[in-house]
């Protein structure tokens, strides 16, 4: 039973990270975040462990957040490839936001945790949220990172094929040479101009601008 756990959350976890790459982050992650009161549920069937009302009552929270979430998620900009979030990252509210983010977990963990960890579990909370807030982007700039590559390694493929025609045919013409040769390197230059870049699921709002002028 313990094996099967274990290999079904690594399952979840995996499925999760392929939802980030088709689906907003911020349709995900509080659906993602169900996974805590299923397991609050499950274990009160198969671990015989006893939910009380404090319990309880939070669980109804949760699940009435993720559905308010849900239906008035705002609508997200579609990235498509690396070049549009690096776009997006670069701009000055992200960075600033993503300076405070880590400043504030460098204070958390080597600061406030050891001090007051064990007395205010609000501590570790803050840790977690902070971090996995940039985590959660720096999945779906990965899935999108992995679309970009598997079309790259097409046309790289088809490039290196026309290359190797082209070789070929430069021992008949060999006036043809130089201008496939040019050809493959300028082509080449194109596709390996991808980055992969991290954002953060709180900072869509500060890196999707149309959204904030569609509201005012």
């Amino acid at each position: 039973m313990w094996w099967m756990g274990f290999i079904l959350m690594g399952v979840g976890e995996f499925a999760n990270f392929l939802a980030y790459t088709f689906a907003p982050a911020m349709l995900v992650t509080p659906l993602g975040g169900l996974s805590v009161l299923v397991s609050a549920l499950l274990s009160v069937h198969f671990l015989n462990e006893r939910l009380n009302c404090i319990g309880g009552f939070g669980c109804c929270i949760c699940l009435l957040g993720s559905t308010l979430i849900v239906l008035h998620a705002p609508k997200e900009q579609n990235l498509t490839s690396l070049q549009e979030m690096w776009s997006k990252l670069t701009d000055p509210p992200f960075i600033i936001y993503s300076f405070f983010i880590v400043l504030m977990s460098i204070v958390l963990i080597c600061i406030l945790g050891p001090r007051y960890g064990k007395r205010n579990p609000i501590i570790f909370t803050l840790i977690s949220g902070s971090i996995g807030s940039l985590s959660v982007i720096a999945c779906k700039g990965i899935g999108i990172g992995l679309k970009d590559f598997n079309l790259s390694w097409y046309n790289l493929r088809r490039i290196v094929q026309l290359k190797y025609f082209s070789s070929n045919n430069s021992l008949i013409m060999p006036n043809r040479q130089s201008y496939h040769s040019a050809t493959f390197k300028s082509t080449m230059k194109i596709h390996s101009n991808k980055q992969l870049s991290f954002n953060t699921l709180n900072s869509e709002e500060l890196m999707f601008n149309d959204h904030s002028d569609t509201e005012s």
